[in-house]
């Protein structure tokens, strides 16, 4: 249903993913890393690059220092397993049972969508929010 909205945060290969295996093509998407750009050019920054899902956790007002420090950590810990450059391996995601950290990785990535959104949604107004979702559903 376009009339919903999903947030989601940079749903490119999911979207890919939900087209190519089901011929799903998602609408109303918010997608936070586009809205957490737009929230720097709406302040006048000049942007240059996207920011991954951790730094904006660890720039978000509405979470706490002892969760943004357990995003950081857990963060660490799940690129150790699975990004090659640090030593680990994307087979990670394959093996069975999965590995605890790999769960805790997984899920902690929708858990503070809502604190990103609803943080995001209160520093832009409707002329930004609008530029959001046009991006968002490109």
């Amino acid at each position: 249903d376009p009339e919903v909205r999903k947030v989601w945060f940079d749903p490119r290969n999911d979207i890919d993913a939900l087209y190519h295996y089901f011929g799903v093509r998602p609408r109303g998407i918010f997608d936070l890393q586009v809205a957490e750009v737009a929230v720097r050019r709406s302040k006048g920054l000049k942007v240059s690059y996207v920011l991954g899902l951790s730094k904006c956790l660890e720039s978000c007002p509405g979470l706490v220092k002892d969760q943004k420090q357990f995003a950081v950590r857990l963060n660490e810990l799940g690129k150790k397993l699975f990004e090659p450059v640090h030593g680990g391996s994307y087979d990670v995601f394959k093996q069975r049972p999965m590995n605890h950290v790999i769960l805790v990785y997984a899920a902690h990535d929708v858990r503070y969508m809502l604190a990103l959104y609803e943080s995001y949604r209160a520093a832009l107004d409707s002329s930004w929010e609008r530029r959001v979702e046009m991006c968002s559903t490109e």
